[in-house]
């Protein structure tokens, strides 16, 4: 994450690159099989 953040030239362009690289962990973990009953 620090590298992507040094290498964003906005934030902008840091969130959609940290998006791209954590998009499908974060879907994983926000998915209904993962929630409380």
């Amino acid at each position: 994450m620090a590298q992507l953040a040094r290498e964003a030239k906005s934030l902008e362009d840091y969130e959609a690159n940290r998006d791209r690289a954590l998009g499908p962990i974060l879907d994983g973990l926000e998915s209904a099989e993962n929630r409380d009953p």
